[in-house]
């Protein structure tokens, strides 16, 4: 293997350590501030806006069959109206930015089948208006200047990988990464031919009965395998699951991979 080989599997060996590092540093445990229980109409204190003089702030949720869940918030004299898809039924209050003496309120929603996401809303002098979206949960961890959250993927299976939401330039944007750890076990069922890298040129075999690892995906295409014997392949796949070499879908190959819903 010459030297060029060598370094590339160093630097992807590193990089596969540091995604699953940080998969599992993530600690979606409590957020750092006070949660709410917002369904009974329950009221708190607090400066939301930074002016120096807390605002009463009254919470309601409505639950409504075969439409989106409704809420009311009234902070002061000051009322914001919104929906969610099957929203929890408590709120959140969050501190993204301690320097600057404001405070969000994040509402979370289960929406269909573990599709997370949460409202944060900030209240700007007699205002209260969207401030962002965080897709993923369904548990929240605030971290200075963010939030972390774990999202669903889009590629192969039903998989959740940990995202961050940056405070940018005013904005909360998500910190957008090439590659993300699966760490999904699986067997091979029927012969099927990967890349050896993804300048999809030379192809690989893994035969039937091989024991896998899909250890790093962009979630977009790629899929990277490793078999027990440390041989590597790339599994390049067209929308969801339909393998771009044959057509066929990649359970038709695969066994083990993950179907919630």
């Amino acid at each position: 293997m010459d030297l060029k080989r060598v370094y590339a599997f160093g630097v992807l060996f590193l990089l596969i350590i540091s995604l699953y590092l940080g998969y599992l540093l993530y600690d979606c445990s409590k957020l750092r501030e006070r949660e709410i229980t917002a369904n009974t109409g329950e009221y708190f204190y607090t400066d939301l806006n930074g002016d120096g003089q807390k605002e009463r702030v009254a919470v309601k949720m409505y639950k409504n069959e075969g439409s989106f869940d409704t809420f009311t918030i009234k902070a002061g004299n000051t009322i914001y109206n919104g929906e969610g898809d099957n929203l929890r039924g408590n709120v959140y209050l969050i501190d993204l930015n301690p320097d600057d003496k404001v405070k969000e309120l994040l509402i979370p929603e289960d929406g269909p089948g573990n599709d997370y996401k949460a409202l944060i809303l900030r209240m700007e002098g007699t205002k209260i208006l969207p401030f962002g979206v965080v897709y993923g949960g369904p548990e929240y961890q605030v971290v200075p200047g963010g939030i972390k959250a774990m999202v669903r993927g889009k590629l192969l299976h039903t998989w959740f990988y940990p995202v961050t939401y940056e405070l940018r330039d005013g904005f909360l944007k998500r910190t957008e990464q090439k590659w993300y750890y699966m760490g999904a076990d699986v067997t091979v069922i029927q012969d099927i031919y990967l890349y050896k890298d993804r300048e999809r040129k030379d192809l690989i075999k893994f035969a039937a009965g091989e024991k896998a690892t899909i250890l790093i995906t962009d979630d977009e295409h790629w899929c990277l395998l490793e078999d027990e014997k440390g041989k590597t392949g790339w599994l390049y796949l067209d929308g969801y699951d339909t393998v771009q070499l044959t057509g066929k879908s990649a359970r038709e190959y695969l066994s083990g991979l993950n179907y919630a819903d």
